[in-house]
């Protein structure tokens, strides 16, 4: 998935129910955020 991350966009990303998602930056280049089943985000 491709998202402008801004601090509000990834307060608002909820994981997907089993799965763990990575959320790639559309303006920076190989920026990525991974959110865990758990909720953790890194």
């Amino acid at each position: 998935m491709k998202k402008k991350l801004t601090e509000v966009a990834v307060q608002k990303l909820a994981p997907e129910a089993g799965k763990r998602i990575e959320v790639f930056d559309t303006l920076t280049p190989g920026l990525a955020l991974r959110i865990t089943e758990a909720g953790k985000k890194s």
